[in-house]
């Protein structure tokens, strides 16, 4: 048995294909951590790790969002400075209802103005605990809206928030790696400003206007990551939710789309020799052997049915031996339904599929969900500690 490893060790081990002490531990956690200590900041992660034992991969959120108005998720606006220091202006007005609010924005740039409408839940409305915003009315409505929209998109390497990081690398030190959570160029992004759905029969009914969207987006998403890597984090996290299979992108517009832009930002972080991780928590399967072709280094969250038709066993034994997976327990009828000697069994049979000669992180298919009965959490992680000690045979 390997001597006893930190989370650093144990994290790159498993990137590498190598076998560590035991499998290294990493739920997504966001809600959980919020319901729990109200938030998701750096010291409260390292705290809900300490607690459960779980390896410290530290996720800062996208540093630009807070920024300029983040109207790509949750409208968590705070600070107009920036707009005004680039010649532009933020107008809003705002409308309270019982368990939401109503958002009609007006955005004055160089090229003109863009408008929106977006309806804003409150928190624990029914929506959970930290709810998404819906839009009314996109930003983008026609074509002359692209040169707008561009001024929006603020210099990472000048208005990103490079306290928090350095904060975050602070804290953390040697006890894990931070890993920098960046959206690409459809997430939370251009189909904020367009809508995923509109984006999709755009890409049949005008395909120059799909790309050129995109295009923008992904530029800028670019120039967020240099920044990052710029400033000494341990790797990307990319997410590629909304062009997944399950938002309704086939195989072939994900090769043609998204993949051309996912393999630029490989090579971009791999310049720097940093590790690039792949988030969609859809189906992945189709495309698996496509994403191991262009270099990822973790995929995650390889969620199960019925989350997704994703099989772990087809994807270790397909990828497995380049691309270290990182999941699967479900959330919704494990985590927050199921009971611990449920969770156990469900372990087990993860880490004994995926465990063995290494590339494998225990997590979970998204994050563990605000209500989850803590002695579900505590089983789930004393497991992992309990099967995921190397060598594992499957």
């Amino acid at each position: 048995m390997a001597a006893e490893m930190t989370s650093i060790e144990r994290l790159l081990a498993a990137v590498k294909h190598e076998e560590a002490d035991r499998v290294p531990i990493v739920p997504r956690y966001h809600a959980y951590c919020i319901e729990k200590y109200s938030d998701h900041l750096v010291e409260n992660q390292l705290k809900i790790n300490s607690e459960y034992g779980w390896d410290n991969y530290i996720a800062v959120p996208s540093l630009t969002d807070s920024l300029w108005p983040n109207y790509f998720w949750n409208i968590r606006i705070e600070d107009f400075s920036p707009l005004e220091k680039e010649d532009m202006k933020l107008e809003i007005t705002r409308k309270e209802e019982t368990d939401y609010w109503l958002l009609d924005r007006t955005f004055s740039t160089p090229a003109g103005k863009l408008t929106d409408k977006v309806k804003l839940p409150k928190p624990n409305c029914g929506y959970g605990i930290r709810p998404n915003a819906c839009y009314l009315e996109y930003l983008v409505k026609e074509s002359s809206d692209l040169e707008r929209i561009k001024y929006l998109l603020l210099k990472p390497d000048k208005y990103s928030d490079f306290d928090t990081l350095h904060l975050a690398q602070d804290l953390v030190g040697t006890r894990g790696i931070i890993m920098p959570y960046v959206n690409a160029a459809l997430d939370d992004k251009a189909g904020c400003v367009f809508g995923n759905e509109n984006l999709m029969m755009t890409y049949f009914d005008d395909k120059d206007f799909c790309k050129e969207l995109l295009a923008i987006f992904h530029e800028h998403t670019k120039r967020e990551i240099k920044a990052l890597l710029e400033r000494g984090v341990d790797g990307i996290h990319t997410t590629w939710y909304w062009s997944s299979l399950s938002a309704g992108w086939s195989p072939a517009m994900i090769e043609e789309l998204f993949l051309p832009m996912a393999e630029e930002l490989i090579k971009l972080v791999h310049s720097y020799d940093k590790i690039f991780y792949y988030y969609d928590d859809g189906n992945l399967m189709p495309i698996a052997s496509k994403l191991k072709e262009i270099g990822i280094d973790i995929l995650g969250t390889c969620a199960p049915p019925p989350a997704a038709e994703n099989d772990l066993a087809e994807l270790k034994r397909e990828i497995g031996e380049a691309v270290c997976l990182h999941g699967n327990t479900d959330v919704i009828d494990l985590m927050l339904k199921g009971s611990p000697d449920m969770i156990r069994e469900n372990v087990l049979e993860i880490i004994r599929i995926a465990g063995p000669d290494g590339g494998f992180i225990m997590g979970t298919s998204d994050s563990i969900m605000d209500g989850t009965p803590e002695k579900n959490v505590c089983a789930w992680s004393e497991a992992a500690r309990e099967f995921g000690k190397y060598p594992i045979y499957g």
